[in-house]
């Protein structure tokens, strides 16, 4: 039995839209009921960049294998004694 590498992307791109999620609910929730200065300004632009650094880091991780190979399933988990 075999499948391809890019099945793996799948649970990574469910946990990429939760954390998105998360973070949009987090942004909002630091403008609306946050302190009104420019300390929660700075958070949120720090907050935002942060963000948007992982995400563009792990995008070039990512990049970098060869997601359309397939990997063989059989010999995986039986013991050669």
């Amino acid at each position: 039995m075999e499948f391809a590498l890019w099945y793996l992307l799948i649970p990574y791109g469910l946990i990429v839209a939760l954390a998105g999620a998360f973070f949009f609910f987090n942004l909002f929730h630091i403008a609306r009921y946050g302190l009104q200065s420019v300390k929660t300004g700075i958070v949120l632009l720090i907050y935002t960049i942060t963000f948007l650094a992982v995400c563009i880091i792990s995008v070039f991780l990512l990049g970098a294998y060869d997601w359309s190979a397939v990997i063989e399933l059989n010999g995986l988990f039986s013991l050669s004694l």
